[in-house]
């Protein structure tokens, strides 16, 4: 084989390691039935010994964070629900309330109609869900789990307005649904009527239940000049928190032992886009169970996270029901089996905490690097050269200037290899990840300017490209793990790249290995190597 042929066949094995997609186990049967029982605006830093059946579910169940992030910047039940219906990001018409001195974007609530508890209800605004699929650019087909199941004959019931959205047919019907948690903003009407259709429902044995446990929004959140939320919205978050945890309690007590259960938050408790909670228990459906673990995905490939359209394949495989190709996500995994409860939380506080905090760093980041930049290679010139001629310090001045440049083009590796140390911890984040990219740039920028290429013209900058082309390569093909809420790399809650080599980090790749490349070129023909 010729050397050319070679360098092509490890480029390719290369190319398969850091991108190419994982294969996808096959589903198992599960006893069933399978559960979804949906929320919002809930979190893990929420759970407390106050809330002792979310508690219980990080204690004895699976654990993880669903990146919610759908249509627009923060996500409403309803997109939620949506995301769940079709498996692909989908949402409601946008809703502003115009006053006087403001305009507020407000969710609708979920709706349907039920003649009678048990019979087929209608989702009044399904043409409205329909049309904005239509206009957006997922491609999202509200109604396909709905239709998947029926397609294979598999029953199913829906507990409440949401339920009601994800178990649609493409038409807007769902074939058994129950009124379940009566909410329009004023409170419960039948505080034990969620439980109580519960057990209506799981009376026609259903191969998949879906239940609306109802949504959590925190007044905090609210612009102070916009309309006040009203009833059961304006009260404290922990209240809040805690009237949905008794009835989550009532509905677990009425599922079998043998159900597979999903708990997902939806939908973002307000204007603030963040990671909510996500847990299950039972049987899992590509095999093992859903017990003492963290919860993951191959769509996300990162432990401890996974998105709503991982849901729609979830309830799928659990039904035995093949997934439809155009479907984006994957069913949910356990991952990490049998680490402690505390050591799970600590996993989940470590990715919410660097996801939350590492947005609003990043744009100082940049700012202070390219200003830092532009102050240093725009005044170098100035001192260099003299009026009427060049400065006699024009030598010494360019080794620094050259010295300087090597040192702020190791700042991009070292902004990932940061996430070796967790920063987030800290009670002053911002300093905490600057201090800590500070401290890679030191061993980078010595061996670049230390080494025994440091007299070579372009060694410096060959070796700081080799080292942000390597920490990049070696990241993504050991799962990006660094990358992940990193100052140049991806961030959960926009959702957008959890794994693999994004717009920064692959200009970062190509550039690195470009400048290696032309630094290694540039040393053979130095010793006389012309070809």
């Amino acid at each position: 084989m010729r050397f050319r042929d070679r360098v092509l066949a490890a480029l390719v094995a290369i190319g398969t390691v850091l991108i190419g997609p994982a294969a996808s186990p096959a589903a198992a049967d599960v006893p069933g039935p399978v559960v979804l029982l949906g929320t919002g605006g809930v979190r893990w830093p929420d759970v407390t010994t106050a809330t002792p059946a979310l508690q219980g579910l990080l204690d004895h169940g699976s654990s993880g964070w669903l990146a919610v992030r759908s249509v627009r910047a923060t996500t409403c039940p309803v997109d939620g629900w949506l995301a769940v219906s079709s498996g692909r990001r989908a949402g409601d018409s946008k809703v502003e309330i115009t006053g006087r001195d403001y305009v507020s974007s407000r969710c609708r609530d979920p709706r349907t109609q039920i003649s009678t508890p048990g019979s087929t209800g209608i989702v009044p605004a399904w043409p409205t869900y329909q049309a904005e699929a239509t206009a957006g650019t997922f491609d999202a087909e509200p109604g396909t789990l709905g239709a998947a199941l029926a397609a294979e004959s598999k029953t199913s019931a829906a507990v409440g307005p949401g339920a009601a959205i994800a178990l649609a047919d493409r038409q807007g019907r769902v074939a058994s649904a129950w009124p379940g948690r009566v909410d329009d903003g004023t409170g419960t009407a039948r505080p034990d009527g969620l439980a109580a259709d519960v057990r209506a429902a799981l009376k026609t044995a259903p191969d998949v239940l879906v239940v609306d446990l109802g949504s959590v929004r925190d007044p905090a959140q609210q612009a102070s000049n916009e309309p006040a939320l009203t009833g059961a919205y304006d009260r404290p978050r922990a209240e809040q928190v805690g009237a949905l945890d008794r009835r989550l309690a009532l509905v677990l007590a009425e599922l079998p032992a043998t159900a597979t259960v999903i708990v997902g938050s939806l939908a973002d408790t307000g204007n603030t886009s963040q990671l909510q909670l996500l847990a299950a228990r039972g049987p899992a459906p590509l095999g093992g169970a859903y017990a003492t673990s963290l919860l993951g995905s191959a769509s996300t490939r990162q432990d401890g996270l996974a998105q709503p359209t991982d849901l729609l394949p979830t309830l799928l495989a659990a039904a035995s029901v093949p997934v439809p190709d155009d479907v984006v996500g994957s069913a949910l995994s356990p991952v990490e089996p049998g680490a402690s409860a505390t050591s799970r939380r600590q996993k989940l506080n470590d990715l919410a905490d660097a996801s939350t905090l590492v947005t609003p760093i990043v744009p100082w980041f940049f700012v202070g690097l390219v200003l830092a930049q532009i102050l240093l290679f725009g005044t170098a010139p100035l001192i260099v050269r003299r009026r009427g001629g060049v400065s006699p310090d024009r030598g010494p001045m360019l080794r620094r200037l050259r010295r300087a440049a090597a040192i702020f083009a190791s700042v991009p590796a070292a902004s990932y290899l940061a996430n070796l140390l967790p920063w987030w911890r800290s009670d002053v984040p911002g300093l905490a990840v600057t201090g800590a990219v500070a401290l890679f740039v030191i061993p980078i920028g010595a061996l670049a300017l230390l080494g025994p290429w440091r007299t070579a013209l372009l060694g410096p900058m060959g070796i700081v490209g080799a080292v942000t082309a390597g920490v990049l390569a070696v990241d993504t093909a050991t799962g990006s793990k660094l990358a992940l809420s990193s100052l140049m790399g991806v961030q959960p809650v926009i959702a957008g790249r959890f794994y693999g080599l994004g717009n920064v980090a692959f200009a970062l790749f190509a550039t690195g290995a470009l400048l290696a490349a032309i630094a290694v070129a540039d040393w053979q023909v130095g010793r006389g190597h012309q070809r």
